[in-house]
Parts: structure tokens; sequence; C-alpha cells
């Protein structure tokens, strides 16, 4: 959160934060065994890496680059570009190894990681505040290889997603587990005011219709589960048109990122099946971009995940993956009250990934990582996602033997407590073997047997 603000390609910091996570990607891989995970999030797991490995086949399904035909040679591998193929899988597999690391948490440890992501949200906090307090617009330039415009971020929209992030999160800590709501309640105002500040309207308009429907979801926890999804879904809905539109509050408003769209649906058209390969939007974009519609701003993504995404891969890997992926996100979400609360972050940002590209940011990239470790990480489920996880019921004939068991059981312990089986022995009982133990001591209650001295007549008293 403090290193990974950056959106361009080929920063330092991003390398610096891939080498930290080469341990947990080595440790995480090596430990297949103790993945929590279902067999389906595995197969999931394993399609991401063949996909990886997929872009260096030495195989072109699909022949020379438009326009280029008899001026370069076709590409050599699956990939139109090996060079951005390899900078996308370098920023994917680290993230990958975290998220197979950190399913090897327990409940505890997760938690610990959630204060850890509080202590980095903070220190952002707290920049933006800083730099707020300037008079004019604050660019730091010179500390990192990008400009620092908003916390520690290059963009404002990002550190939004952030705070909108967090939102959710703050709402399990102070309401489910602190049960404190009235802080909750001040810290939602405090981030939304915040986000009004930084000019970043989309994020105050995400924040605080989260906030408010963070606090419907804790209102509804005893009610219908269906009450609560369909309150989803019209959330999404409604979120989905202002983000098609109304302004988003990006640079690219209006008919310019609209321009984007159409002309990446151009691309995905002509490979539509298989896709261009891993990062390589920067390189064929360009190829499908009329000249009337080329401008000063420089188009390195799409800003839309989803058809940067589909452009890359093609439907023969992109329907398989957001299937397997949106089944297993509403089958694990209802587990406990932090994978709810968790997955409302996951899909605000899945939201907001429809006019930006916010997990291209390394930052948002492993916080989203971490939160989908944590709604996963559980076991084979095998009950309905719309319904939270009940104790199996028993037949009151066995729920009664059971808890005779335990009655009788527990008053067997009281009963050795009370007879001084767990009082300090003397030092004699200590020292003696137990044969001479059971000789020297008297007979027990309730016992017919005598001791061995009690037939022997009396020692005679000497004559005066």
């Amino acid at each position: 959160m403090i290193l990974g603000g950056g959106t361009t390609q080929r920063l330092w910091t991003d390398h610096v934060l891939q080498i930290t996570m080469l341990p947990a990607m080595i440790i995480g891989f090596y430990s297949f065994d103790k993945w929590r995970l279902d067999t389906l999030t595995k197969a999931l797991v394993l399609l991401v890496i063949f996909l990886c490995l997929l872009q260096f086949l030495p195989f072109n399904p699909y022949g020379p680059l438009p326009a280029t035909e008899g001026l370069v040679p076709p590409p050599r591998f699956w990939t139109m570009s090996a060079q951005g193929s390899l900078e996308s899988i370098l920023f994917t597999l680290p993230l990958l190894g975290l998220f197979v690391f950190v399913s090897c948490f327990g409940e505890y440890e997760q938690k610990l990681l959630i204060r850890f992501m509080f202590l980095g949200f903070a220190i952002n906090l707290v920049s933006g505040l800083i730099e707020l307090s300037y008079a004019t617009i604050v660019e730091i330039e010179g500390i990192f290889p990008y400009t620092i415009r908003s916390g520690l971020f290059a963009n404002e929209n990002h550190l939004s997603t952030l705070v909108f992030m967090m939102i959710p999160l703050l709402a399990w800590r102070f309401m489910w587990y602190a049960k404190q709501p009235l802080i909750y309640i001040a810290l939602a105002l405090l981030l939304v005011g915040f986000l009004f500040a930084v000019g970043s309207r989309a994020g105050m308009s995400i924040s605080a219709a989260l906030a408010i429907f963070c606090l419907f979801w804790k209102a509804t926890e005893k009610d219908n589960p269906i009450i609560r999804f369909g309150a989803i879904g019209i959330l999404i809905i409604l979120a989905a048109i202002s983000f098609m539109f109304l302004e988003s509050g990006s640079a690219l408003d209006g008919d310019l990122r609209l321009v984007f769209y159409k002309n990446t649906l151009k691309a995905i058209a002509e490979h539509w099946v298989t896709g261009t390969g891993l990062g390589t939007f920067v390189f064929i974009y360009p190829m499908f971009e009329p000249q009337e519609d080329i401008v000063q701003v420089y188009a390195n993504h799409a800003h839309n995940d989803y058809l940067e995404l589909l452009l890359e891969i093609g439907f023969l890997f992109f329907i398989p993956l957001v299937a397997i992926f949106l089944i297993q996100l509403f089958r694990h979400a209802m587990r406990t009250p932090l994978t709810q609360t968790a997955t409302l972050s996951v899909l605000a940002v899945l939201l907001h990934s429809l006019v930006d590209y916010p997990l291209r940011t390394m930052a948002i990239a492993t916080t989203f990582t971490v939160l989908l470790a944590i709604i996963l990480s559980k076991g084979d489920m095998t009950i309905s996602p719309i319904s939270p996880i009940e104790e199996p019921k028993m037949e009151p004939r066995r729920r009664r033997q059971e808890e005779g068991l335990d009655e009788k059981h527990t008053k067997q312990r009281r009963s050795r407590r009370r007879s001084g089986s767990g009082n300090p022995r003397s030092l004699a009982d200590q020292l003696l073997p137990p044969t001479h133990r059971s000789q020297q001591r008297g007979p027990q209650e309730g016992s017919s047997r005598k001791p061995q001295d009690a037939n022997r007549r009396p020692p005679r008293e000497p004559d005066q």
C-alpha cells in the first residue's frame, strides 16, 4: 500500500514488491497439500498458471499481425508480444503465490493481516491529509518513479478505490467484532468527507453507498438471506448504470472513454477466440485506432478491465475463468461476517473496473488478492450460497445421550478433583516404590480387608 501506487509498467517499486513476494510464492506453491481451498478453487489457480505458461508456447494461432503482412515476420509464440506477456506474468504470478500462501493461514492469522492492511491504509490517509493542508495542488516527484498526487498514489481514483475497499472491513471491525457501530458511522462520515476534499466524486458516491449498505447488511443479519442478495443485485445495477451514463471521476469521461471501448471491441472481434496474449493491449490497440481518434492522451489501458482481459485471452479462457471465479466467490461469501464484508469490498472493486483499471495498480491488486484468499480459503463447501452455515441438527434422543455423557464426564472430573488426586504428594510417597506405599497405607474406606498386623497378638509386657 506504500510502494504500489503507480499505474505504469516497469516501475522499480513494483519490482521490489514482486521480489518481496517471492518467499511467499515459493512457500505457497511448495505447500500444495496445506492449501485450505476446495477443488474448484485449486482448478482455478492451475488454470491461471496454465494460461501464463501458454503465452510462450511456440505456436502462432492467428498468423501475421494486422496490416503487417509482408513487412514483419509473424509472432513465434502464442502471444503477439513476448515482452508484454513477460511483464504481465511477472505481475500475475507473485500475486497468485501470495493468494495460495494466505490460503494456508488460519482464521486468526488472516484477521491479523486485516490489521496490517489497516496500518497501510492509515499511512495513506495521513499522507493525503498532509497534501490537503496545502493551499495548492501538491505533486511530489523524485521519491518514487511516479508522481505522487493523492496519498501515496499517482491517481486520486485509485486512492478512492483503496478507501471504499476499507469501508466494509471497518464495518466488520467495529460493528461485528467490537460491537461499536457509532465509531464506524463516525469513521465512514470522515472518509466520505476526505474523498470529497480529494476531488473524487465517484469514490465519494461509492463510499457513501457502501457505508449505508453495510449498515443495512448488519440490520438484516437475522432476516431472510434473499432480501440481502436482492439488495446486492439492486446496488450492482444502479452502480453499473451510474458508471456507464454518469461521470466516473476519471480524466477520460465522456466520448473519449467510449472511443476506447469502441476500438477495443473492434480488436476483440478480430481475435475473439484465443485473444492476442497477456499484456498485449498497449501493442495491439494502435492497430485498430482510426486516425481521427488519435489524440494527445496515450491509451495504455482500455479503462475497462473486462474488455482488456477479453482482448488478451479471448473467449476460450475468459468465460471459464470468470464463471469459476463468480461461482466460488458467491459460494463462500456467507461463511463468516469477515468473508461477507470482504466480499462487499471485492464487488466494489469489480464494479469500479467497469470504467477504470484499479487492479493494474500493485497496491490495489495486493489488497484484492488478500481479501480473495480470506474469502475462498475454507475447505469444501457443501451448503447453499444463500444460507449461512448452521450446525448439523441431531435427533432429540441422540442429543440427550450426548448431553448425558458430557454431564457424566463432568461429574467424574469433579469427583477426581475432590478426592485429592490433584494435590501434591508427600515426599515419602514420591520416594517409596508403589509396593511399599500400598503396604504402609491403612485400609481404604468401605473395604473389608484388614491390615496384615490386625491378627497378631500384642507384644508381651516384660515381667516386673
